[in-house]
């Protein structure tokens, strides 16, 4: 099959998965088809721009034409990457099961001793904060060396004195963690951490619970330092299409 085909084949595929996620009707144009998606989809948003070159592409090739053929093939990457998406639309990748892990967590009320002694064996960077089993922070090496320094400059800092609550306190951004549910997708939390960015503030990981419910047992983590794994995990070679 030309690439044309595939092409063409791939994006009326995506095209009817656009409508349905946008709610939009065949009379609606594909670029407002593509701005109406992006408001419920975070991949749809993310892949914006992307779209709309496609179907300038699409047009391209279905309107200019030489003879009844098309006049340019388009090229084998080009395929590909609208295929991934073709395929990412129709089973976007979700924060479970790829990152469903134990979580961790340390009391409120927890001896700062007991959180240098947590940090350095499991080589971890944050660890979720509970109180009554609810989910009320998310502490940091940061945060416990900005808490460290602040008592050191007074003092000799007995760490058998000091609670959990102590160090959470000096929280650089109090909102550097979120909640998501087991169904959110991998595309929401790339938008998460981008969104915080763009704001100015610093999202540390997502927490997933079975709803996003603070009262909820913790499923999984996913921390700025697994975005690698959530981009490759999003730009997977399209599965559908594998032996095209």
């Amino acid at each position: 099959m030309e690439n044309s085909a595939k092409f063409l084949n791939a994006f009326a595929a995506v095209e009817k998965l656009l409508r349905n996620i946008g709610g939009s009707d065949r009379r609606v144009p594909f670029y407002q088809m593509v701005d109406a998606a992006a408001m419920r989809s975070a991949l749809v948003a993310n892949k914006r721009d992307d779209l709309k070159e496609f179907a300038d592409l699409r047009n391209a090739i279905t309107h200019e034409r030489r003879g009844g053929e098309v006049i340019a093939e388009p090229h084998d990457r080009i395929v590909a990457e609208l295929q991934r998406l073709e395929d990412t639309l129709a089973n976007p990748p979700r924060v479970v099961p790829t990152f469903a892990k134990l979580v961790r967590t340390l009391d409120l009320e927890a001896p700062i001793d007991k959180v240098l002694s947590f940090f350095v064996p499991r080589n971890f960077s944050q660890v979720p904060v509970v109180s009554d089993g609810h989910l009320v922070g998310l502490l940091t090496t940061n945060t416990v060396s900005r808490w460290l320094a602040s008592h050191a400059k007074r003092q000799v800092v007995d760490v058998t004195e000091h609670k959990v609550s102590d160090a959470l306190r000096q929280t650089e951004h109090v909102g550097n963690w979120t909640l998501m549910s087991r169904t959110a997708l991998l595309a929401d939390v790339v938008s998460a951490f981008d969104t915080a960015e763009s704001g100015g503030k610093r999202l540390d990981a997502v927490l997933i619970t079975h709803a996003g419910k603070v009262t909820e047992a913790r499923l999984g983590i996913v921390t700025i330092h697994d975005m690698p794994k959530v981009l490759r995990e999003l730009t997977r070679p399209a599965r559908k299409h594998l032996a095209a």
